[in-house]
């Protein structure tokens, strides 16, 4: 169950961020062009006034350049390709890091991967080490703001490390946040397949040499709205276009909600009402599991559980919580999957029983490898079931019965477990 950093989706909303959906080895992912790219001198880019025509169709839009980008937790965008996503340390996805003698303060570098840390499993860990040889991101002065995007192991990266530079210009908590979402593996929202229904790229006056900036890929979006106010979008464009929307002053919408291109407000998941005002759901993560994982469950009775209503796709976690001085024992009533694949692996169908918590990674099963009768029984107060299954075959699933066994030894004081003996 450890998060991976494929676990990223496109962005809804005012800013970005990675979202690791708890289920065990599940990868969302929205899929670009992965083939790597360096992102050339953005703070001179984006200081230009007129790269970009947005508002009333045929009306040229004047830009700021005195934006400070907001930067939003709950909102995400992200790469596929799997060669380029950063390694695991401790089933974490861990970037080592060096400070190269960049212009930028260090204290706004750590500053913004404390955001990534905070809303995401991504880890950074700083290199103590004058001379240190691996693959690393290094922040290093330059001319400009630039980064390669993705992980990009190479003999050249593994000595000195995979640039990120950054000039006196680019000492803002938001630009490092850009920058280094280039080098997870993230491209500009102005690249997104369909940027040209939202956005029209001047490229008369692009500066020249920097017209990579604006290319446009063929994106997964996964259905969310453009972006106008995402950390990877070029432009001031909250507050242009808040000067569109005539009888409004400021940005009225709640919840990470943000104008939409009537002038209301375009609510993101688990929010409604005009202004978004109403929150259905306590998060926005919450609300995206209830909408792309509606199969998910914890249950704290005793129940039966199958394959029964599942149909190829589909993938789900059930959690069961047992009360104190209880513990949850699963029985195999039925199990027959898909069979592994020539690599040993459970690829087309299977199953993981967690029995060390949730956080915990638990152990796979597929084929006929669980036999009738057979329990399971946790260690602790928590039991997972994680299936997912990519054929359709109705022979094929598993019924497991869960009872909640009484844990010997074991006094519940006010909720809390007391273990003698």
């Amino acid at each position: 169950m450890s998060c991976t950093s494929g676990c990223m989706r496109q962005a809804v909303g005012t800013a970005l961020v990675m979202l690791c959906v708890w289920t065990p080895g599940l990868l969302l992912t929205a899929a670009v062009d992965s083939n790597p790219m360096t992102v050339k001198d953005e703070a001179a880019q984006e200081a230009l006034s007129s790269n970009f025509n947005i508002g009333v169709p045929g009306e040229d839009s004047q830009l700021e350049s005195n934006f400070t980008q907001p930067f939003d937790p709950n909102i995400r965008q992200g790469v596929s390709s799997s060669a380029n996503l950063w390694p695991k340390i401790n089933g974490f996805p861990t970037i080592i890091y060096k400070m190269g003698g960049t212009r930028v303060q260090s204290s706004t570098i750590r500053a913004a991967l404390d955001q990534y840390e905070l809303h995401t499993c991504l880890r950074f860990q700083q290199t103590p080490k004058f001379l240190y040889l691996g693959n690393r991101l290094s922040f290093v002065a330059g001319s400009g703001c630039s980064s390669y995007v993705g992980y990009q192991p190479n003999f050249i990266t593994w000595i000195f490390g995979q640039h990120i530079t950054l000039a006196e210009a680019c000492d803002k908590v938001w630009t490092v946040i850009h920058e280094v979402g280039h080098a997870l593996g993230l491209y500009h929202t102005q690249g997104r397949s369909d940027r040209d229904a939202h956005v029209k790229i001047l490229f008369q006056n692009v500066q020249a040499g920097t017209q990579n900036n604006f290319n446009k890929y063929n994106t997964k979006d996964f259905d969310t709205e453009y972006d106008l106010l995402s950390v990877m979008h070029y432009g001031p464009f909250v507050n242009l276009w808040v000067s569109k929307c005539a009888d409004i002053s400021g940005d009225p919408c709640q919840n990470l909600g943000y104008l939409g291109p009537n002038c209301t407000c375009v609510c993101p998941a688990g929010t409604s009402g005009q202004l978004c005002e109403i929150k259905e759901i306590e998060s926005y993560t919450k609300a995206l599991m209830n909408q792309y994982l509606p199969k998910n469950q914890v249950l704290i009775t005793e129940e039966a559980i199958s394959s029964a209503t599942t149909m190829m796709g589909d993938i789900f976690t059930k959690l069961f919580e047992a009360p104190a001085c209880f513990r949850p024992q699963l029985t195999v009533t039925y199990f027959q999957l898909a069979a592994r694949d020539l690599l040993g692996r459970c690829s087309v169908q299977g199953t993981e029983i967690g029995l060390d918590g949730p956080s915990e990674s638990g152990t796979v099963y597929c084929g006929s490898e669980l036999e009738q009768g057979q329990n399971f029984t946790s260690n602790f107060r928590t039991l997972f079931v994680f299936y997912w299954v990519g054929i359709n075959n109705n022979t094929l699933g598993f019924e497991f019965d869960v009872k909640f066994v009484e844990k010997s030894g074991c006094t519940e004081v006010g909720g809390s477990e007391v273990i003698t003996g």
